[in-house]
């Protein structure tokens, strides 16, 4: 269910011309020494119970599925925390490109994309979550991360009303 939400999102996105960012999370060295010390110590006890490097960009399976990699004129920013803004270029890009409000998908609701809302929302950002666009490890913990970015930190919407949303948006202007 995600991974064709996102191919909608992506679609409407790209016929729109709306910048689209791909956060991916990856280390780049091969000795983990761009990631921070707990996440290094985690990965390397991983790596340790599998007998084999992970985590790193070149690792099979830590490229964007096929059915919704990026183009070569969308952006890709590593990240080395769970939010976003703490560790990617990601503001920056924003910022230059003069967007306000972002749509919010990926993978672990309660986690990553949990912790990209708020400190985006400290910054300044507006956010649209798109809960079918989203996946958790439970259920349960996927409804406590979209009850609280509604709360608190944005809207949730399906990605269909995310979509409509914003083309309602683009009326106005």
């Amino acid at each position: 269910m995600v991974i064709p939400n996102i191919g909608k999102l992506l679609e409407f996105f790209r016929q729109q011309r709306m910048t689209i960012v791909y956060i991916v999370t990856w280390s780049e060295t091969d000795d983990l020494s761009d990631m921070q010390p707990y996440w290094q110590r985690a990965i390397k006890r991983y790596e340790e119970l599998l007998g084999e490097q992970v985590w790193r960009r070149w690792n099979e399976g830590m490229q964007v599925c096929d059915e919704i990699a990026p183009r070569g004129h969308e952006l890709v920013l590593p990240k080395r925390t769970s939010s976003a803004f703490s560790s990617s270029m990601l503001d920056f890009c924003l910022k230059n490109a003069g967007i306000e409000t972002v749509v919010l998908t990926g993978c672990n609701t309660n986690g990553c994309v949990f912790e990209t809302a708020v400190v985006g929302n400290n910054m300044g950002y507006d956010f649209i979550l798109a809960s079918d666009a989203t996946a958790c490890f439970a259920p349960a913990l996927q409804d406590v991360a979209e009850t609280w970015i509604a709360k608190h930190f944005g809207i949730v919407r399906t990605a269909d009303e995310a979509i409509a949303l914003l083309r309602a948006g683009e009326e106005k202007e």
